[in-house]
């Protein structure tokens, strides 16, 4: 599955204006309805008190710093292998030993403070993805967007794959 996000942003625009109009009459089983016929919508959008509309696949504003976004995703995708992009590397934070230890990657020593625990270059993903989909049912590849929110860049899902059995 691969993230379109002016797409997203199109569905959402739809989801929302339903939900308005929702609003006004009694529709709980309508709007339940809705997720249930189209069960996609639970991996992008969540909805919250008062009807509103939680964009999954953004990491919210108030969440500034490269490990909280990490910890979010993680929430986000609890059973995938998350590789995540920092500049030219996809790295691998504390507790990912067993993702890493499955990749046959060396621990690294990063003394920029991120506890980067290991990583490969993002020019070595499409074989790294194949190892990971060999082994694993599912991998989600997480990258830097052009946005920044504080000092890093906003990360985004680029990617999920899953393998079918």
């Amino acid at each position: 599955m691969v993230y379109d996000y002016p797409a997203l942003e199109k569905l959402w625009a739809t989801l929302a204006s339903y939900l308005g109009h929702f609003k006004w009459a009694d529709s709980y089983r309508l709007q339940a309805g809705l997720f249930k016929h189209y069960g996609f919508l639970k991996r992008f959008f969540s909805v919250q008190t008062g009807r509103r509309i939680q964009a999954l696949y953004k990491v919210p504003a108030k969440i500034p710093s490269l490990r909280l976004q990490e910890r979010y995703f993680r929430t986000r995708f609890p059973t995938d292998v998350l590789l995540f992009q920092v500049g030219g590397y996809y790295e691998f934070f504390r507790g990912d030993d067993k993702d890493a230890g499955m990749l046959g990657l060396n621990k690294v020593t990063c003394r920029c403070g991120r506890k980067v625990q290991y990583g490969f270059p993002v020019r070595m993903e499409k074989p790294f993805v194949k190892k990971i989909m060999s082994a694993v049912k599912t991998v989600t590849v997480v990258g830097e967007s052009d946005r920044y929110l504080t000092r890093i860049k906003e990360l985004l899902p680029r990617y999920s794959l899953v393998q079918l059995v």
